[in-house]
């Protein structure tokens, strides 16, 4: 790829990815974010469902199960990036639900552990000729 084609490419994403972001948190109605939302995620679906369809053909000679698969993958593809787009739409982490891990009064600081006074042997079993 060119470096003016890959300049042309972030310029056009940037701003698009940008601007869903700040429509995700500013829109209120459920149904306009789901559509909002439905922008980014149908092209990661259509991806989904050629890249496992792509795979599945050269393995499976049914066309019936290589449609079922492409489907599943496409589903699995769509849900993880309507995770992903939502996860972002809050300002979390997607795998924080919880919001911070930390309860509100707690600091790192803290006393030191205090070290065992067992000790540990290393026994090596290795035997040199």
């Amino acid at each position: 790829m060119s470096c003016r084609a890959a300049a042309a490419r972030f310029v056009a994403t940037a701003p698009t990815f940008g601007l869903g972001q700040v429509l995700l948190a500013i829109v209120r109605p459920l149904w306009a974010k789901l559509a909002i939302a439905a922008v980014f995620v149908a092209p990661a679906v259509i991806a989904g469902y050629h890249a496992v369809h792509g795979i599945v053909k050269h393995t499976m000679p049914s066309e019936f199960w290589q449609i079922t698969f492409s489907i599943i993958g496409a589903a699995a593809v769509g849900a993880s990036a309507f995770l992903r787009v939502a996860g972002l739409a809050t300002g979390r982490p997607a795998g924080n639900t919880a919001g911070s891990p930390m309860p509100a009064g707690a600091s790192l600081q803290g006393t030191p552990l205090e070290m065992s006074e067992r000790k540990l042997y290393i026994v090596s079993t290795s035997r040199e000729c």
